[in-house]
């Protein structure tokens, strides 16, 4: 009895982590991903780049960045306030991945973005500023601005193209929380995104 109580105590006070004990960084990874999705009823390309590292080969851990105004004009409104404006914003934050079948020809995997972001709405003409040097520029004014919260969860079905490649495909859905633009819903740019895209590093 003696000898087992050291033993006994030393379990009771091990710090308990979500990997367990055996947690090790086991490799890392670059993506560039892509969606198309609908913000306020437009059709959106939004751009994204992740980085981050594998723990114990099945969960990814990283950052992630996404951009709402990746267009030749922005996304144009014209009926939401006196003059045409422009939607401009993004968002970024943490980036899980778990995919407990990675060493697999063709597997599924499920993302999960949780962050925050801004948006804002600019107007498409532009007017003059002073600038300190007294100088005369002309830019775009800002009509409404709101930060929000996001939470992105999604599944894809990912190709080992090779070692050290891997493109997938696959499907989230996005809640902003906390959006508040003039003239436009809370709930307006929560919406359904269709992921593509592609991932290096040691995989």
């Amino acid at each position: 009895l003696f000898t087992c109580a050291p033993g006994f105590a030393q379990n009771e006070n091990e710090v308990q982590t979500i990997f367990g004990g055996g947690a090790k960084i086991t490799g890392w990874f670059i993506d560039f991903g892509t969606s198309y999705s609908q913000l306020n009823g437009e059709t959106a390309h939004l751009p994204s780049f992740a980085g981050g590292v594998l723990m114990n080969d099945q969960f990814k851990i990283g950052l992630i960045g996404k951009t709402l105004s990746c267009h030749d004009t922005y996304l144009k409104y014209d009926n939401l306030f006196d003059e045409p404006v422009y939607l401009v914003g993004g968002y970024g934050g943490l980036f899980f991945e778990a995919s407990p079948i990675d060493n697999k020809l063709i597997h599924i995997s499920f993302p999960l973005v949780a962050g925050a972001g801004g948006a804002e709405y600019q107007t498409v003409d532009t007017y003059p500023e002073i600038e300190d040097d007294g100088e005369i520029d002309y830019c775009r004014s800002r009509v409404s601005f709101s930060p929000y919260w996001v939470l992105e969860p999604g599944a894809n079905i990912e190709v080992n193209v090779t070692g050290f490649m891997r493109i997938y495909a696959g499907y989230s859905y996005r809640w902003m929380l906390g959006l508040d633009l003039d003239n436009t819903s809370h709930s307006a740019l929560n919406g359904s995104n269709f992921n593509f895209g592609i991932r290096f590093g040691k995989l």
